[in-house]
């Protein structure tokens, strides 16, 4: 049966900003955060998109008229967790490419939905780990990056013990610190930097952390 896209998707909000993470870390980027999660990370810095009746629904239409007035050719999907959108994830990231869209999804690997964006984004965490999610976006010739959130050293090694088997080119494994603010982030930074060093993956600098210091829509 085919999916009915009038129903609209939730979303939390739309916003202009700098990628701040990742391969395309500044990249000038256009931000759709979908309402819903599945976790409740103690340290979510999006803890007001956890809620899957929150936010403003929006058609399919609505949102790719929206996109085509956008400046930035980068999309990035956000949550919350996209991945719960399910068909209409699908249906958004195609509609997207087809007006020349260049999509990130960003995920906590914890399903896999078959969006086929030009960057799957997985964030998987250390309590809840789906090593037959990372498999499959890889088995599926996804390109692929994943940033692990990390509390200390003995995480990080942990994470990276876990990521190096993984058919993922090392300069796409990122370790990223626990940090909200430019604080946070500066301090972490003087332990995870050489580690990550040790470890032959790369530091995920958290750059809305440091330049906005935490704000709300940057």
């Amino acid at each position: 049966m085919r999916k009915d896209y009038n129903s609209g998707m939730r979303i939390i909000e739309i916003f202009e900003s700098l990628q701040g993470e990742g391969l395309w870390l500044g990249m000038p980027s256009w931000f759709v955060r979908l309402a819903g999660c599945n976790l409740a990370c103690a340290w979510c810095d999006t803890p007001y998109a956890r809620d899957a009746a929150a936010g403003t629904a929006h058609t399919l239409a609505q949102v790719l008229d929206l996109a085509r007035m956008a400046r930035p050719q980068h999309v990035v999907i956000t949550g919350g967790e996209p991945t719960l959108a399910g068909d209409e994830l699908i249906a958004l990231c195609a509609g997207l490419r087809r007006i020349g869209k260049v999509v990130t999804v960003e995920s906590n690997a914890t399903m896999f939905v078959d969006c086929n964006p030009p960057l799957m984004s997985l964030s998987p965490k250390s309590e809840v780990w789906h090593d037959d999610v990372l498999a499959a976006y890889v088995q599926r010739g996804y390109c692929v990056q994943v940033k692990v959130v990390v509390r200390d050293a003995a995480e990080a090694r942990a994470a990276a013990q876990r990521l190096l088997p993984l058919a993922i080119p090392r300069e796409r494994l990122f370790l990223m610190p626990l940090a909200h603010t430019r604080e946070e982030h500066l301090c972490a930074a003087t332990w995870l930097a050489p580690l990550c060093g040790e470890l032959g993956v790369r530091l995920a600098v958290r750059a809305q952390a440091l330049l906005w210091n935490g704000m709300r829509g940057r």
